[in-house]
């Protein structure tokens, strides 16, 4: 069973889980956070793969750099930009060119790379299931 966890990182790296339903309404615009208003913040997605057997692994992780609006909402533009960026490769991807160059692009702009100091904070927060 995958289970989907979002959290948000903060200026000093410290990783901060987040509702998933919360990060839904942030990322659809619905919810305006004014700590983070006209400010570009770091937050990671991860699918954790729950195995019966024991201990979960990450089947997947992304690192999206979000961009906020004066007033606190997902910048509408920039989420069109990298929108428009991700068509746009996948659409070059059929034609056989350029898609390395889009998903390039959209990534220095929209998305961060971890440190080492983040990655195990991600990896305490994965949660255990006990074996018996």
């Amino acid at each position: 069973m995958n289970k989907i966890l979002a959290y948000v990182v903060d200026d000093e790296n410290q990783v901060h889980p987040i509702p998933r339903s919360r990060y839904a309404r942030i990322l659809k615009g619905e919810e305006a956070v004014y700590l983070y208003a006209g400010k570009v913040i770091r937050f990671v997605e991860t699918i954790v793969n729950e195995k019966a057997e024991g201990s979960p692994a990450f089947a997947h992780a992304l690192f999206p750099l979000v961009h906020f609006d004066s007033e606190g909402r997902r910048d509408k533009q920039k989420q069109a930009e990298e929108l428009y960026l991700t068509q746009k490769a996948f659409a070059c991807s059929e034609e056989g060119g350029w898609e390395e160059l889009y998903f390039e692009e959209r990534d220095a702009t929209f998305r961060w790379r971890p440190t080492a100091q983040v990655l195990q904070q991600l990896r305490q927060c994965v949660p255990r299931k006990r074996t018996s």
